[in-house]
């Protein structure tokens, strides 16, 4: 059961980040959430294994 949708956007991200004064590119965000979305991923394989 592997579901694709992905809540939030490199924008919001952005935004997110701006209101903890740490100023990203939506590019930047992009990477970051992928990695953390990596990391996500990791984490429920090794959980569910």
């Amino acid at each position: 059961m592997e579901q694709n949708k992905k809540s939030v956007t490199p924008d919001r991200a952005v935004k997110i980040l701006a209101k903890h004064n740490v100023k990203v590119t939506s590019e930047q965000a992009e990477k970051i959430l992928e990695f953390m979305n990596k990391l996500a991923r990791m984490a429920i394989d090794q959980y569910a294994s």
